[in-house]
């Protein structure tokens, strides 16, 4: 069984609360934005697993961990801890990743396959040490159905304004 940690069932309400009395850093990257923190917290969804992942499961050079074993099998969906809220306001839908194994996890499909994007646009971005876009956001069209519009995906590794500006510009 995994190990929760304490921030696991925070709401993005409570994080924004912790950063501002200096109990937890924001990336560079959120702090110029000038939102109040419902504003924030209406804006922004996490997709967590309803069971967290732990160390162990996440060491990719191990054939039989969790993330390996998820990843070899193409059928894999694990599950989402809290569902989206309000997703029929969203006209634009930014999915955010790591790339494992060329792709997005198997949760963002499993993300992808909950909820109806028809109408919507998605624009996927990823992060990774090594590894570009590749295939990861043409791989996730088949993961949603109906008429969606999807911008080419982007990969930011580091807090670089100007790509993350380029591409809200795009977005929104």
């Amino acid at each position: 069984m995994a190990t929760k940690n304490k921030y696991e069932d925070m709401s993005v309400l409570d994080a924004l609360k912790y950063v501002k009395n200096r109990n937890m850093l924001l990336p560079d990257i959120q702090r110029e934005y000038v939102w109040t923190y419902p504003e924030i917290e209406k804006l922004f969804e996490s997709i967590v697993p309803k069971e967290v992942y732990s160390t162990d499961d996440l060491n990719w050079t191990n054939k039989n961990s969790r993330s390996s074993v998820e990843m070899n099998d193409p059928a894999a969906r694990p599950e989402i801890a809290n569902a989206a809220q309000d997703m029929d306001l969203y006209d634009t839908v930014i999915i955010g990743f790591p790339i494992w194994w060329g792709v997005a996890p198997r949760i963002i499909e499993t993300f992808l396959e909950s909820y109806d994007f028809s109408g919507k646009t998605i624009i996927p971005f990823c992060t990774s040490g090594g590894s570009g876009v590749g295939r990861s956001d043409t791989a996730l069209h088949k993961n949603v159905s109906g008429d969606v519009k999807w911008e080419k995906g982007v990969q930011i590794n580091r807090p670089d304004e100007d790509k993350i500006r380029k591409m809200l510009d795009t977005a929104l």
